[in-house]
């Protein structure tokens, strides 16, 4: 497990198992700590309370968390709900709801709403510059 340790030191989230055996120990050093889940929960947290205000972005204090940010502390999230230390029913609505909330706001190239009635559209060709 020291490649492992020396691998999670560079980024690395997980590694191959090659026994049932390996899986605690591999959990072990590729969960986040305490205190990552902790601020991971924070910043979502923040956000989805956000998201139903109609607002882009949450913030408390000097954090500000907006959907780039998001996507930093999504997947420690998910990392510490692989590993066990972090509850299903936790995080299933609340992140969920976010990320829905997200992308069912998100507009298109040219501004238009995703879902809307024109299927197709063309684009206008920018101002000639004199």
């Amino acid at each position: 497990m020291k490649q492992a340790a020396y691998a999670a030191t560079l980024g690395a989230v997980g590694k191959w198992c090659m026994h049932p055996n390996q899986i605690p120990l591999a959990n072990d050093v590729f969960a986040p700590s305490p205190r990552e889940i902790k601020q991971a929960q924070k910043m979502v947290d923040l956000y989805n309370e956000s998201v139903p205000k109609g607002a882009g972005a949450g913030g408390k204090g000097e954090q500000l968390v907006d959907a780039a940010t998001l996507r930093i502390y999504e997947p420690v999230v998910e990392r510490a709900r692989a590993t066990g230390r972090l509850s299903e029913r936790r995080w299933s609505s609340g992140l969920a709801a976010g990320l829905l909330a997200r992308t069912a706001r998100a507009p298109s190239c040219c501004g238009h709403s995703p879902s809307s009635p024109t299927a197709t559209h063309r684009h206008r060709a920018p101002p000639a510059r004199a």
